[in-house]
């Protein structure tokens, strides 16, 4: 959205789609004059719920309500990721609650794991950048995770460095608590991705 040229809009002879976090942003004002604001919520829970009895029944899927209601509370919302979830946990057409369960905290930390190589091990920090960008975990439990795995990675300059990182990191998340600054965000994420990342004096 903000690569986009403000500018371009009113060249264009098609339709224009455009997608944004937060459309209230000060910069995006003349832009938001001359479109119409679709806000796309998360589903209920009951609809997420719904959706997936429907497929199931359609589907000759054999399952245990408090399963279905398991999954629609995981997944937050977002139906297309229930449905994926629910195509991955039916075994031989049966859908039980105990594969439910399972499912969320296996997904989150194989998330953060993965991120967490990509920081640790990449070899520029360009690449590392991106790591937090699709995950479900809070800053707070990244600081955690980062924290606890940080001197299993990293040995003497390179991890006092990135200790560094993870201390100014720290500042910003206090004034996003102090201050409500949540455009301190971003900083946050750099210095937990490229920041420590770029710690490293050679690829490990």
């Amino acid at each position: 959205m903000y690569s986009c040229n403000p500018y371009c809009y009113d060249k264009s002879s098609y339709p224009l789609i455009l997608t944004v976090n937060d459309p209230y942003e000060q910069k995006l004002k003349a832009l938001k004059k001359e479109c119409k604001l679709i806000e796309f919520v998360k589903l209920d829970q009951k609809i997420v719920a719904h959706a997936l009895q429907w497929v199931c029944e359609q589907e000759h899927i054999k399952f245990e309500p408090k399963a279905i209601s398991s999954l629609a509370r995981q997944s937050d919302g977002d139906l297309r990721g229930a449905l994926i979830d629910l195509q991955s946990c039916t075994s031989d057409n049966v859908f039980k609650y105990t594969d439910s369960t399972k499912l969320s905290d296996r997904k989150r930390t194989q998330t953060i794991l993965n991120s967490l190589l990509l920081i640790f091990k990449s070899s520029s920090a360009k690449n590392a950048l991106e790591a937090l960008d699709d995950i479900d975990v809070d800053f707070n439990e990244v600081f955690l995770w980062i924290d606890e795995n940080l001197p299993k990675e990293y040995s003497t300059k390179a991890l006092a460095k990135a200790y560094e990182h993870i201390s100014r990191a720290d500042i910003f998340q206090s004034r996003i608590s102090r201050q409500q600054h949540w455009r301190f965000l971003v900083y946050i994420s750099n210095l937990l991705t490229a920041g420590i990342s770029s710690a490293k004096e050679e690829k490990n």
